[in-house]
């Protein structure tokens, strides 16, 4: 894997090993992305209710992330 991480083209197939997806998509690199948070808090009727309270930060993801690749199906999608 580690020869391959200069090519220009990947082709990425079904795959069920969460250490080869781990490291494929760290190879894919990653953007930048706004994160949003909103607290929550249970209210008198046992329900989850928003309080407003809305914080942002910008985060590191993967441009295709681990679980993705896991996703695929076998025949048709890479």
């Amino acid at each position: 894997m580690d020869g391959c991480d200069s090519t220009r083209t990947k082709d990425i197939r079904a795959q069920d090993n969460p250490e080869l997806c781990k490291r494929m998509a760290r190879s894919l690199g990653t953007v930048p992305r706004l994160e949003h948070t909103l607290q929550q808090a249970p209210s008198l009727s046992s329900t989850v209710t928003a309080r407003g309270v809305l914080s942002t930060r910008a985060v590191e993801a993967y441009r295709l992330h681990p679980n993705r690749l896991k996703s695929l199906v076998c025949r048709g999608q890479g």
